[in-house]
């Protein structure tokens, strides 16, 4: 789809830019990619690591989207417009609500308008809602994981709560095990084990007020109350039992 087109990114040095361009470059072939943004210093620093020695077709195009005379010349010749520019920051956005308008509505309306005077071929905006974040999932989630990985969970938990974002860590077992809310409600028991010894575990979820459950009893070996079920809950005689052993059932 992209391997000899002419290709622009606005907000291409964002961090979605960054990646976008990198799987770019490593995955296709287009004759031009144009990095679109307002950001001089990180241009700079994007073009130590993507520049037309290594990468002959890549550009660097400094305007804004809220420039539109700035965007009908950049879009002049491209024939596919990846539109990722947006002030996305919650509380920065609610502080600056004109500002947001500015880049994120009348922005997106230039991108519009110079893409359909320009003739550009097509304008993608493939995560800009849950339900095409959903649809595109499978292009999403390298990005994500690729980003992911270049700063400690710890990191990203504080930038999502500063920036508004729920986010919370994907635990591993052992750290469920040590959560002192999981303690505090009782959830992790330590329970005899008729050979392993002491074993810790979870405890009943479930709590009502009259009969709330307890775990009192660690996980049975195999077999261990076979013959408690069959002559006390099913109460099977003791020969119909004996031909089950030996027809090997039990």
């Amino acid at each position: 789809m992209l391997n000899g087109k002419t290709v622009l990114i606005t907000g291409g040095t964002g961090s979605f830019g960054r990646r976008f361009t990198g799987t770019v470059l490593k995955t296709y072939n287009p004759k031009r990619l144009i990095v679109f943004s307002r950001d001089e210093l990180k241009q700079s620093e994007m073009h130590a690591h993507f520049n037309e020695d290594k990468y002959p077709g890549i550009r660097y195009f400094i305007g804004d989207v809220r420039d539109r005379d700035r965007l009908y010349r950049a879009f002049d010749g491209v024939d596919i417009v990846v539109h990722a520019a947006a002030l996305k920051q919650v509380p920065a956005a609610e502080y600056n609500p004109i500002e947001a308008v500015k880049t994120n509505v009348l922005g997106a309306a230039n991108v519009i308008d110079a893409a359909i005077d320009r003739g550009v071929e097509k304008v993608i905006v493939r995560f800009d809602s849950e339900a095409k974040r959903v649809a595109n999932r499978d292009t999403l989630n390298p990005i994500l994981n690729a980003e992911l990985g270049t700063r400690p969970a710890a990191e990203w938990l504080e930038r999502c709560d500063k920036a508004g974002v729920p986010a919370g860590k994907i635990k591993t077992v052992a750290e469920v095990c040590e959560s002192e809310h999981l303690k505090a409600r009782g959830m992790v028991v330590s329970l005899p084990h008729p050979k392993a010894g002491t074993v810790t575990m979870m405890g009943v979820p479930i709590r009502l007020w009259d009969t709330p459950g307890t775990a009192t009893v660690a996980p049975p070996l195999l077999g261990q109350h076979t013959e408690e079920i069959l002559t006390g809950l099913l109460r099977y005689p003791r020969a119909r039992i004996a031909a089950l052993r030996t027809a090997g059932v039990v």
